[in-house]
């Protein structure tokens, strides 16, 4: 069929890469549209920048955001001209691949026309007692820079220029 664009669909923390391809009728839709998809498999990835010393031991062995751009992206692009630089490029993520693609739009504004986000969360300094950041990031008591900074996707909302769409929950 014809090509109409690629997108990357990151999935939520601890599910299977194509997730999205058993609960919805999103690929084979988007397939039928003439759209290539790609499927990182994330695993337990929050898609923090790096893994921190206080990061569990197991939860280090999953990808950070920082290899998705660095180095899958370069390499779809290089091996298998997946993502071309000014090409028809989207991202979609759910949950912790929200992150990823909320993230991703942040910081390659250049790469993708338009993004979609669903039941995402932004900003764990409004998350503090949760057992997945502090699993990833430390306390919060101790590495506030981590949970209201550098980790918080909400305080750099204004450089997404891409149209972006963001939902949570069925309503």
């Amino acid at each position: 069929g014809k090509y109409r664009g690629d997108i990357l669909v990151l999935p939520a923390w601890g599910e299977a890469r194509d997730a999205w391809c058993h609960r919805s009728n999103f690929c084979t839709t988007a397939q039928e549209m003439g759209y290539r998809l790609i499927f990182p498999g994330m695993g337990k990835s929050i898609y923090t920048q790096q893994h921190y010393p206080e990061t569990r031991t197991d939860w280090k062995a999953y990808p950070t955001y920082t290899w998705l751009r660095d180095t899958l992206i370069p390499e779809l692009q290089e091996k298998y001209c997946l993502l071309a630089e000014k090409g028809n490029n989207f991202v979609v993520g759910m949950s912790a691949g929200a992150r990823g693609a909320v993230r991703l739009l942040q910081d390659r504004p250049d790469l993708f026309v338009a993004g979609a986000a669903l039941s995402g969360d932004y900003d764990p300094g409004q998350m503090k007692g949760d057992n997945i950041y502090r699993g990833f990031l430390g306390s919060y008591e101790k590495y506030k820079d981590r949970w209201e900074i550098s980790e918080n996707l909400s305080t750099e909302v204004a450089r997404i220029k891409a149209p972006l769409y963001l939902g949570h929950g069925k309503d």
